[in-house]
Parts: structure tokens; C-alpha cells; sequence
């Protein structure tokens, strides 16, 4: 009897835990808050890198981002983290976006390049290390309003001496396909959290 309730509380678990990740992933992503409006900037500003264009150019995803980032870089910080890599021989996202930034008149010597990480979770594990060089005490991130849940999850993770999520402006509305992947994604860094604890 004591074998046929475990088995049962196992089959209840596998399929409960499934479920209530997406249901909680679906109402997170919807329902994040962030910051449109910088009063109180961080010591550093870090930006999520996205999708390049052949020839080293910035995707939809990624200009929308750098055109948020770079008033609030060139006034509101002394440093801008720029990160992501590349999954083919193209330039890396961290690369692309700092060409632009620059292009746009923020100074060079603000920009810090973080050009390995291929995921959210590396986004912000390997900029420790610069957060830690430009002696940062206090860190903002910018990305999309969709994605912030997910970087608010990771952020915690790693215990980022955070202080606002800022949301990119974006020129058009979410695809169905882009947030199905990021109810996804969010379910499965949730799930991998809670059953590292």
C-alpha cells in the first residue's frame, strides 16, 4: 500500500509539476512589470543581445533594443554591457551591437563586450565578470517586455545586484510563435530552478 501511494504521488508530481509550469510561465511572461521611464539608473546598463542579419547587421528584435538602449546609455550610464555570441561564423551579437552603438555617438570607452554566451543564462553568467571589472554595485538589463520574466528568473539565480528591467520599444506587437517559445522557456528555467533547490 505505501508503494502504490508513492507511485501515485510520483505520477501526480510528473504531471502536476509539467502543467503548472506553463500555467505559471503563460501568467509571468503576461504579466511582468517593467521599466519604460529611467529615474533610477544603475551603475551599469546591460543589453541583451538578439538576432543579427547577414553581414553583420541588427534584426528586428536586436535595432529595437540598441534604438532603446542608446539614449539611456549616452545619458544615464558611465557603463553599457553588451552581450551575446554567435552560433555560426557571423560576427558576434556583442560585436554588431557595439559597432551600432558607437555609430550612434555613445563612447567607446563605456562599452564592455561580452561576445560567448549563446543563452539568457550565459547572457548574465558571463558578464559577471565585467560587472565585477567596471566595479558595478547595481545593475539594470534591458531586453524585450516578453523576455524580462525570464531574465528576472536567471537574475535571481545568480543573485545580480539588480535594480530595474527595461523594456525595449517595440515597433510591432508579439508573435504567437515568439511567445509560445518563451512560455517554453520560462516553464523549463522555472522547472530546472525548483528542482535544483
Amino acid at each position: 500500500l505505501l508503494m502504490k501511494n508513492i507511485v501515485k504521488s510520483l505520477v501526480l508530481a510528473a504531471v502536476v509539476a509539467p502543467v503548472f509550469a506553463v500555467v505559471n510561465a503563460v501568467y509571468q511572461v503576461h504579466f511582468f512589470t517593467a521599466v519604460n521611464d529611467v529615474q533610477n539608473p544603475a551603475d551599469c546598463l546591460i543589453v541583451l543581445g538578439a538576432r543579427s542579419l547577414p553581414g553583420g547587421r541588427p534584426g528586428l528584435m536586436m535595432r529595437e533594443r540598441l534604438e532603446t538602449a542608446e539614449p539611456l546609455a549616452s545619458q544615464k550610464y558611465e557603463t553599457v554591457i553588451v552581450t551575446g555570441g554567435t552560433l555560426d561564423e557571423e560576427k558576434a551579437e556583442a560585436v554588431v551591437m557595439k559597432e551600432y552603438l558607437e555609430n550612434e555617438g555613445v563612447a567607446t570607452q563605456k562599452i564592455l563586450v561580452e561576445d560567448k554566451s549563446t543563452s539568457t543564462q550565459e547572457n548574465l553568467t558571463f558578464s559577471l565578470p565585467l560587472i565585477e571589472q567596471a566595479s558595478c554595485e547595481s545593475v539594470d538589463i534591458l531586453s524585450h517586455d516578453f523576455h524580462l520574466a525570464r531574465v528576472q528568473l536567471v537574475a535571481d539565480q545568480l543573485e545580480l545586484p539588480l535594480r530595474n528591467l527595461i523594456a525595449a520599444q517595440q515597433n510591432r506587437p508579439d508573435s504567437s510563435a515568439r511567445l509560445s517559445r518563451e512560455y517554453l522557456a520560462y516553464a523549463w528555467y522555472w522547472l530546472e530552478g525548483f528542482l535544483n533547490n
